[in-house]
């Protein structure tokens, strides 16, 4: 009853006075059916330990708040995770597919950069996809081999079409490859100090500072700088979508590797970064960013309004508009079946709110150093 109709007159019901927990729900109920921004709907309010400086933070963290500010709060508040469905594999999921091919350049480059020292002293080691093509059987095989060895392979006649295809689409990446292209680091890891890898901090102007961890799929040396590359296997992006997305923060790993690997390997060379689709789905275009004066100024900017708004507790559902489905926002979220069903208009109801103006407008934000579809 209380559910179909949540009046708050029934609050002096006798029953409801009697009962906590049934006034809590009351209380829950009447809040998140009315336009008001409160601890119902996701103010949380500022708390010590929503704080993250001196956190080793993620770009994909920090991108999720951006997105869905709810989100975040189940994920790296609350910590609540989805549970794994262990039932037999029918076919290899997108995300698998994704990181095998990761897997394989990986270990493509890092068998490079181990023969590289010895033949560039004798002045005769090709170009590093020259060198890759002589393995790749080889190491696909092993990687594929790994997988399947885990149990996370779909049926036998599937897996043999999945294995062929991947191994083609390997292929075709280093085809694709520039020759003249100085590889320098594949999987370049920081943040972790205990592991051996470097540390990279940035000070926003709000004087918060941030400790950053990650993984760089590549760090590339050019003839005029330094590019990192992060590898995609869905469908291309246009280079305004991703202006786009580094200026309302959904995009952040391109800067963040960027600044990064500069620090890292070159901190006077100019320095750009890019997504590079490997796949015949997305046609092994690049979309490349230079990380210049301007787009790092909004970056810091973006990274200070997202750190400030999760540091006061702000954390509203946004399912984003209406697509294929289900909303934007919630296509591949792991916490559908928290949210209510009426998402879209709890979220239209609460999104003049005063608290929520700095994220709102972080969602409307539109780069101003668009360039262009590239």
């Amino acid at each position: 009853m209380l559910r179909a109709c949540p009046r708050p007159e029934l609050a002096t019901e006798p029953l409801v006075v009697s009962q906590h927990q049934l006034a809590r729900g009351l209380d829950a109920l009447v809040a998140r059916a009315g336009d008001q921004f409160s601890e119902w709907n996701g103010d949380v309010g500022p708390h010590p330990e929503l704080e993250i400086s001196g956190s080793r933070l993620s770009a994909t963290s920090l991108e999720s708040w951006a997105q869905c500010p709810a989100r975040y709060f189940f994920r790296n508040v609350l910590h609540v995770r989805e549970q794994d469905d262990s039932t037999e594999v029918d076919e290899l999921e997108a995300r698998h597919r994704g990181t095998l091919v990761h897997r394989i350049l990986e270990e493509l480059g890092k068998a490079h950069l181990l023969e590289r020292p010895h033949a560039d002293q004798l002045g005769l080691f090709p170009s590093w996809t020259v060198s890759a093509r002589e393995i790749v059987e080889e190491v696909t095989d092993a990687v594929l081999d790994e997988f399947e060895g885990l149990g996370g392979a779909p049926y036998p006649i599937l897996w043999a079409v999945e294995r062929k295809r991947i191994l083609r689409d390997v292929m075709r990446t280093l085809d694709n490859d520039p020759h003249g292209v100085i590889l320098l680091a594949v999987e370049h890891r920081f943040g972790n100090p205990d592991k051996g890898e470097p540390t990279f901090t940035l000070v926003l102007p709000s004087g918060r500072t941030l400790d950053f961890r990650g993984s760089i799929d590549r760090v590339d040396r050019l003839h005029d700088g330094l590019r990192v590359i992060d590898y995609k296997t869905g469908s291309p992006s246009k280079e305004a979508e991703v202006r786009e997305g580094i200026a309302t923060g959904v995009l952040l790993q391109l800067p963040l590797y960027g600044l990064a690997a500069q620090q890292h390997f070159d901190p006077d060379a100019p320095v750009s970064a890019a997504y590079w689709y490997i796949s015949a789905k997305g046609k092994w275009e690049q979309v490349t960013i230079p990380i210049d004066e301007t787009l790092q100024g909004e970056f810091f900017e973006t990274l200070d309004t997202i750190t400030t708004g999760i540091a006061d507790g702000v954390f509203p559902a946004n399912p984003g508009p209406e697509g294929y489905l289900t909303f934007d926002h919630c296509q591949w979220c792991d916490f559908q079946r928290i949210c209510p069903p009426d998402r879209d208009r709890a979220w239209a109801r609460i999104v003049d709110a005063p608290r929520l103006r700095q994220y709102v407008e972080l969602t409307e934000a539109v780069s101003v150093g668009e360039g262009g579809d590239g």
